[in-house]
């Protein structure tokens, strides 16, 4: 398996969100001929995926609201 330390360095170099996608997305797209990057965050007490940012060829995309996890995903 591949080193992906790198990776986790340029998502860190900025505190700017959409420097840091635009970043992660570049060396992707080297590696792997992105289409995009999506950064989510999941927020266990809403049980709700929230989109922080998404980047593609066109540049930083408008995030939808967001969305909500079946409870079904939680149970053993």
């Amino acid at each position: 398996m591949e080193d992906i330390s790198h990776l986790v360095e340029v998502l860190c170099s900025s505190l700017t969100l959409e420097k840091s996608l635009f970043r992660l997305f570049t060396v992707l797209n080297q590696k792997l001929d992105a289409d995009g990057v999506f950064i989510n965050f999941f927020n266990r007490s809403k049980q709700a995926v929230s989109f922080l940012g998404h980047i593609n060829s066109a540049g930083i995309q408008p995030l939808p609201a967001p969305i909500k996890v079946p409870c079904y995903f939680f149970q053993k």
